[in-house]
């Protein structure tokens, strides 16, 4: 913004430097002879620039010609001269090293200004656009690589809390989260490990006591017909 207005600003000095040089090389032989006709033409073609909206030729201490915009009417050198709203010239005008008249230049800047003000507009619109598609895009890519992955884990997590032990965890990434999922990975697979022999212990202790209960029922079969058969061979003596 700042260089587009200095830009601006120069190239409105540029014109105003244009407007003096040309009155410096078309004037000095028409206020000497006292072509006022010739004059009033120069000032003529200098309203062909933009931004000029006053221009006055004094030669001899008299006003020959004075022209403004309409809006300027009737406003004298001084009113441009002590606003900031114009750039001013006054422009001592020679021949043969002899003065001959002066030359007083009003330019406006509202067009300038105007310009500043589009462009500083445009260049916070252009930020806000940059700024808003830096969000969507850091909004975008932290929930596809760090709230959907997350999301996952914490799916996961729920299901293996519930017993779930074949649970995949599909995150293959490279970063922390990544990581985490390794880590959840390797944590199932110890799971299942200690899972895998607490069943297997338990089923061998099953075994056992499946053994046990059947050796206690024969033992106690093998007593009841021992003493069946004492009972008998007693009977069978005392007889």
């Amino acid at each position: 913004i700042f260089y587009n207005a200095q830009s601006l600003e120069d190239d409105l000095q540029e014109q105003l430097g244009d407007v003096s040089r040309l009155a410096e090389l078309s004037l000095p032989s028409a206020l000497w002879q006292y072509n006022f006709e010739y004059v009033n033409d120069f000032v003529e073609s200098v309203f062909l620039f933009e931004d000029i909206v006053f221009l006055r030729v004094i030669a001899e201490k008299k006003i020959i010609t004075t022209k403004s915009h309409s809006e300027f009417q009737e406003k004298e050198f001084s009113f441009f001269k002590n606003s900031s709203k114009f750039k001013i010239q006054e422009i001592k005008i020679a021949y043969n090293k002899a003065d001959v008249g002066i030359v007083q230049i009003a330019m406006t800047r509202k067009r300038i200004n105007k310009l500043i003000i589009r462009d500083s507009f445009i260049t916070i619109f252009l930020l806000f656009v940059i700024g808003v598609a830096i969000f969507t895009t850091n909004f975008l890519l932290t929930k596809k690589y760090l709230f959907k992955p997350l999301a996952g884990l914490k799916k996961s997590a729920r299901l293996i809390a519930e017993g779930h032990l074949d649970t995949r965890i599909d995150i293959e990434s490279e970063d922390e989260i990544g990581q985490l999922a390794q880590t959840f990975r390797q944590m199932m697979l110890n799971i299942k490990t200690i899972t895998a022999s607490r069943d297997e212990l338990n089923h061998e202790i099953a075994e056992r006591m499946q053994s046990e209960d059947k050796l206690r029922a024969s033992e106690e079969k093998y007593r009841i017909l021992l003493e069946n058969a004492n009972d008998a061979i007693f009977v069978a003596i005392g007889g």
